[in-house]
């Protein structure tokens, strides 16, 4: 070691204090979330073809906001947990 202290080896301890939802009269069931979360399969259709959290997975969102940025339809929205 050089002495350098790497910062690649620092583990993030963030405590994720939002989780997204999503406004089901807004949504128009494109699919996007699904396909952008950089987390993965944190969002699921439901019977009426729109888009839901799944709450048993919101531990592994990491809150990047993809889906809420992504979102042709404006209806994920970021609140706490």
């Amino acid at each position: 070691m050089s002495g350098v202290w790497d910062r690649s080896i620092i583990v993030n301890l963030t405590v994720m204090s939002q989780k997204p939802v999503v406004d089901q009269d807004a949504c128009v069931g494109c699919q996007t979330c699904l396909s952008v979360c950089p987390a993965g399969e944190l969002f699921k259709m439901n019977d009426e073809g729109k888009a839901e959290f799944v709450s048993e997975n919101q531990d592994n969102c990491i809150e990047s906001q993809v889906c809420v940025n992504s979102c042709p339809a404006g209806a994920i929205s970021m609140v706490s947990r």
